[in-house]
């Protein structure tokens, strides 16, 4: 739904149940701080043997059946990493 005449913060605020802007910043603090966490490259690369490893097991699992998947990142900077 558009609400033409807002401004982006104020709409935030709509959609925030009411949130003030304390919140609104401490919110995106820990967003980067969780992304800082998410995106260490041990990590991605651990994440990305374990995909591998459990795709691989699936599929030998059940060779007959053709598998997909589908991976989803929190941004596009770790997604990217993640290949």
């Amino acid at each position: 739904k558009r609400l033409a005449g807002r401004t982006g913060a104020r709409v935030y605020h709509l959609h925030a149940g009411g949130s003030h802007g304390g919140h609104i910043i401490a919110s995106k603090r820990a967003m980067s701080s969780m992304e800082v966490i998410l995106g260490e490259p041990s990590r991605l690369e651990r994440l990305a043997i374990d995909i591998h490893d459990h795709y691989v097991s699936a599929c030998a699992g059940d060779p007959d059946r053709i598998q997909k998947a589908m991976v989803v990142c929190s941004n596009r900077k770790i997604a990217y990493a993640l290949l």
